[in-house]
């Protein structure tokens, strides 16, 4: 039986099949770490190890899945996050203005820019049981997506959610999770943001937007390409 392909088609199973590769040879690689013993004491790696081997549930899939989850968390939403804050602060001159002035002001800027464009824009969750919210049901295994850039702009919860106010006295945003969901990275991730943001104001001072392409996905967003200058 002959399948007729369409390049686009080839492309994705190309793709498809390189992934699969990848997977195995990352079992593998973890089993050979594994048992050679090579992962550095109190490393990532190491800590999942030690809880496999005290009886905690982790199956090789699951320790695959942390391990690029914990390297992709820390790397891509990031980047986009000191991206949207970098676009932001140059679109809101009087905003950027104030920071300048009163630098004291930085940590705060911080969470109220992921408050107001943050990059994980929707979070999946699946049902564990029949529920309800509001009017709408919703049955034990269906998916939904929890929409945290609107959550972030809740006029219920934030005064003038449209605004960039860095001195919000309530900022409970929900940029990084909540509960046990809640983000492992966000203080390196708040630090870096600030180191950003301190460089960019040393560097520039006050700063424009001269082009902006907004990138990432549905879930994940933040500018492909940012543009700035002096002024």
């Amino acid at each position: 039986m002959l399948i007729s392909l369409t390049p686009k088609q080839v492309f994705l199973l190309m793709h498809l099949l390189s992934e699969l590769a990848l997977q195995r040879w990352l079992m593998q690689a973890l089993q050979e770490w594994d048992e050679a013993g090579v992962a550095r004491e109190g490393s990532v790696l190491s800590t999942l190890f030690t809880a496999a081997h005290a009886g905690e549930e982790l199956e090789p899939d699951d320790l695959l899945m942390l391990l690029i989850h914990i390297s992709l968390a820390g790397n891509g939403p990031t980047a986009m996050a000191i991206g949207n804050a970098a676009m932001n602060l140059a679109e809101n001159a009087d905003a950027l203005a104030k920071l300048r002035a009163e630098p004291a002001l930085i940590p705060a800027a911080v969470d109220e820019l992921l408050r107001f464009d943050s990059a994980t824009h929707a979070v999946a969750r699946f049902a564990l049981k029949d529920t309800k919210l509001g009017a709408r049901k919703i049955k034990a295994g269906d998916s939904l997506y929890a929409m945290i850039g609107a959550a972030n702009r809740d006029p219920s919860e934030f005064a003038f959610p449209d605004a960039l106010d860095f001195e919000r006295a309530e900022n409970r945003h929900l940029s990084f999770g909540f509960g046990m969901h809640f983000c492992l990275g966000a203080p390196l991730a708040r630090l870096e943001m600030q180191a950003a943001i301190e460089a960019l104001m040393a560097r520039f001072g006050q700063f424009s937007v001269v082009e902006a392409e907004r990138g990432g996905s549905f879930m994940v967003r933040g500018p492909r390409r940012l543009v700035i200058a002096p002024g």
